[in-house]
């Protein structure tokens, strides 16, 4: 999940800084912020699935496995900053 998000962010967001804060308690919360193009990941289109294995392509899951992996995602443009959060119980 962190090196999905975090490769996203290197190669589409134009961003010129990444941080990304760890926090461990009764839930793993991971918050992503970068002062790249405003994007929100929670709003992006699910793929549909393909008819058959044929017609598979590389790409474009990475964002939907996130979304089904994590417990809960938050996201918020502030100050310039995508502040991208997800969390996932332990």
């Amino acid at each position: 999940v962190v090196e999905e998000i975090f490769v996203n962010i290197v190669n589409y967001s134009g961003a010129d800084y990444i941080i990304v804060n760890l926090e461990l308690d009764d839930c793993l919360k991971l918050e992503f912020i970068d002062n790249g193009n405003m994007f929100n990941p929670i709003l992006k289109e699910d793929p549909t699935a393909p008819e058959s294995l044929d017609d598979v392509q590389i790409g474009g899951l990475g964002i939907l496995l996130v979304k089904n992996y994590a417990d809960d995602l938050s996201y918020v443009y502030e100050n310039n900053e995508n502040h991208f959060t997800i969390i996932k119980n332990v």
